[in-house]
């Protein structure tokens, strides 16, 4: 894996990522639109589990209640307790298997590896560092979601439409600051689920994305208004767009964290519409294809007369 401070982006090349990502997915859609309904169809069913978990003592609630929820929360058995959590970490869990599977999925078709539907529910191994990922991109939404929890709380209680205003705007502006994190920690998880360590994973995540900032809100600007276009045909578009976002990910972590593409066979895809023009998979160019590096036989590129 090259370090991220020697890779250079074309400039909007972001913007590129999508269409990369396009002309893989087209090569065999309906294995991306299967994957992508049944790894939806296991978190809805995992979901749903999770939530009766919840209900059920809720429900006893209700019925002591009156059908009411009471003003005091009474005491439950213990078993009730461990269902309830257990029911939330399943959830998690599942979420986070299936979310590396997602990623493995993006990596295999980046490095133009055979993808097959059942790679979305193959990642158990990566699984568990998946989850310790998510706890840090939750510890970040709890700082900054606790002073938009105080503001919200502290304009309750205000007549002053000053005071209001700017509780209303503190909160704003912390959640645009989640919004900045979170998108700086997107690479990470394909990183995680490529086998790097979870704190190395979120450190290369943010410094890499920091980095190159400008691509990935061109890229992100983009898929936002194709998920917009997605609603519009009544989320008919959400079967294109959700596996093209694995894909989008892995490309994105390979030109900006520099993950290795590993191509056993030269790509066929043609990119010359977009901003570079070499064929996906070859940016970044290897090291020892690096100007000034030294190759396999101890000369340097930058000795070769028909590059200086």
């Amino acid at each position: 894996m090259q370090d991220q401070k020697s890779l250079r982006i074309p400039r909007g090349y972001g913007v590129g990522w999508v269409g990369e990502a396009w002309n893989i997915f087209r090569l065999s859609p309906w294995l991306w639109i299967f994957a992508g309904i049944g790894t939806y169809v296991v978190q809805l069913i995992v979901s749903e589990v999770a939530q009766l978990a919840y209900d059920g003592p809720v429900e006893v609630l209700k019925d002591i209640a009156g059908g009411h929820m009471p003003s005091s929360m009474p005491t439950f058995a213990w078993w009730q307790y461990l269902l309830m959590a257990g029911g939330s970490l399943a959830s998690l869990v599942v979420h986070a298997y299936l979310l590396a599977g997602q990623m493995r999925m993006g990596l295999l078709a980046m490095r133009r590896q055979p993808v097959r539907v059942e790679d979305a529910f193959s990642a158990w191994s990566r699984a568990l560092p998946m989850f310790c990922y998510g706890l840090l991109l939750s510890a970040l939404m709890l700082v900054c979601f606790i002073p938009i929890g105080i503001g919200i709380y502290n304009a309750r209680a205000m007549t002053d439409p000053t005071a209001i205003y700017e509780a209303i705007g503190i909160g704003g502006f912390m959640l645009l600051v989640w919004l900045f994190l979170y998108t700086l920690a997107l690479p990470g998880q394909v990183l995680v689920a490529d086998g790097v360590g979870v704190w190395t994973a979120f450190k290369k995540s943010f410094r890499a994305s920091i980095a190159h900032f400008s691509a990935l809100i061109g890229a992100f600007t983009v898929t936002t208004l194709l998920w917009i276009g997605a609603i519009c045909t009544a989320f008919l578009g959400w079967f294109v767009l959700y596996p093209m976002w694995w894909i989008l990910l892995a490309l994105m972590a390979r030109d900006i964290a520099g993950l290795t593409a590993n191509i056993d066979e030269p790509p066929t895809l043609d990119l010359s519409s977009y901003s570079h023009e070499q064929a996906p998979g070859i940016w970044p160019p290897p090291p020892a294809e690096a100007p000034g590096e030294l190759t396999d036989d101890g000369a340097s590129d930058s000795d070769d007369p028909t590059q200086q």
